[in-house]
């Protein structure tokens, strides 16, 4: 199986990548053995997978973050009337943002 074509974002994960590239299983294991050691893998592939994604989106939520701080920052520069409402909107999508993690 080609990992590139299963996974186009080019995971590096141990796991995925062991999975992907595994050998059939020898025909000494019993069906119960063989369904197992499958259900494992399946459970392996999406654990790591999620971990992936739960990673991006925190990594991208914390960028955002920062994009925010630092436009809030510049606007606060030129009108210092408003720092409130901009601290108001980081800290609205600072929760909207964890709230997002935690569902994940």
């Amino acid at each position: 199986m080609n990992q590139q074509n299963t996974y186009p974002g080019g995971y590096d994960d141990t796991v995925i990548e062991t999975t992907a590239n595994y050998t059939t299983m020898p025909r000494s294991l019993s069906w119960a053995a063989k369904y197992e050691l499958n259900r494992m893998l399946d459970n392996a592939m999406y654990d790591a997978a999620q971990d992936k994604l739960s990673a991006q989106l925190a990594r991208k939520s914390m960028e955002n973050i920062g994009v925010l701080a630092t436009t809030a920052e510049t606007l606060s520069n030129m009108n210092p009337d408003a720092t409130k409402c901009y601290a108001a909107i980081i800290n609205v999508y600072t929760k909207n943002s964890l709230a997002r993690l935690k569902r994940w």
